[in-house]
């Protein structure tokens, strides 16, 4: 039912540009060209969306549900499941890769986004899904299961977890799945793709000049406006697309590490453009809980573009990048 739900809303709003709702559904379309391939479909929790003027996508699709395979903590059959189980893993390279990648940009940015957060976030997930909500106590006692420093990678490439600790990687899988992709289109020598998992997005072409106009909503009926960009990753997080409502109170998906509650510090939705898909993820999210207070010293920074809102309506740009305002 879920996955019929939101291929409906991608139907419904269908637009010749790409159009990026933050922590929701991207909905977009290319204009259409002769031998345009296209294919809708669900994994990694969300509807998958490409299109292509090149024939890839069967190979996407296994990449893809082969990531899925991989990093779904609720599957006892993928490789993250056995993982938090057994707390030791042999041979993964692309948990691996994704841990180091996402520990190298705690290191830069601060520990905001942490991986290793499996316990709290699992606690949520259970609890809401049968309408209640965490008891203070259990709150407390899962946030102490946590820490990088409990995450050893071996030479012989077994990662092993210690202190009873989990990992999770909604955050930064789909960044990773389209890093993948990336991967695999450039050593193709595919010339234009767009793939979109809802939240994170690639904008792909063989030429660097090319232009996208990707359309930023600050919740989800309103859109902030069009930024014009060249080839990139975007990724967008916000509180209003995952939620549940419990007693006519809504909570949203994003934690708060430093409460244990979803994240409430003033900002409405966060889309973040960079040069990779994980780690636009990541810094998505990691700005998104860092909050309104924080959102300035981020428009400057040489290495990604920010558009983000806040819950008084104000709209924050980055230096780099024009917002064509609706």
């Amino acid at each position: 039912m879920r996955e019929l739900i939101y291929i409906s809303r991608i139907l419904k709003y269908i637009l010749p540009v790409v159009l990026l709702a933050a922590a929701g559904t991207v909905l977009y379309t290319f204009y259409h060209k002769h031998n345009n391939y296209t294919s809708t479909f669900f994994s990694l929790d969300t509807v998958v969306c490409i299109q292509s003027d090149s024939n890839i996508i069967n190979e996407s699709k296994t990449e893809i549900q082969r990531i899925n395979n991989i990093f779904d903590i609720y599957s006892p059959s993928s490789d993250a499941y056995i993982l938090n189980k057994n707390k030791t893993l042999n041979q993964c390279p692309d948990i691996i890769s994704a841990v180091k990648q996402t520990f190298a940009l705690n290191d830069n940015f601060g520990p905001a986004v942490d991986i290793t957060s499996g316990k709290i976030n699992l606690l949520w997930h259970n609890e809401t899904e049968n309408g209640r909500i965490p008891e203070n106590s259990d709150i407390q006692k899962a946030l102490e299961y946590r820490g990088s420093e409990n995450v050893s990678i071996g030479e012989d490439g077994e990662i092993t977890l210690s202190c009873g600790i989990s990992l999770d990687f909604g955050a930064v899988a789909k960044g990773y799945a389209l890093d993948r992709l990336y991967n695999m289109y450039t050593d193709q020598d595919i010339h234009n793709a767009v793939v979109s998992f809802g939240s994170s997005v690639l904008l792909y072409s063989i030429d660097k000049d090319k232009t996208f106009d990707v359309s930023v909503r600050s919740d989800h009926d309103t859109i902030a406006g069009t930024v014009t960009v060249n080839p990139c990753f975007v990724s967008s997080s916000g509180d209003y697309e995952r939620y549940t409502e419990i007693d006519n109170v809504r909570y949203h998906h994003i934690i708060d590490l430093s409460t244990g509650f979803p994240t409430d510090t003033g900002l409405k939705s966060v889309t973040v453009f960079s040069d990779a898909g994980l780690k636009s993820d990541f810094l998505s999210t990691m700005i998104f809980i860092d909050g309104v207070s924080s959102v300035s010293k981020y428009l400057s920074s040489p290495d990604f573009d920010v558009v983000a809102t806040d819950n008084d309506g104000n709209i924050y740009v980055s230096q780099g990048i024009t917002l064509k305002k609706s």
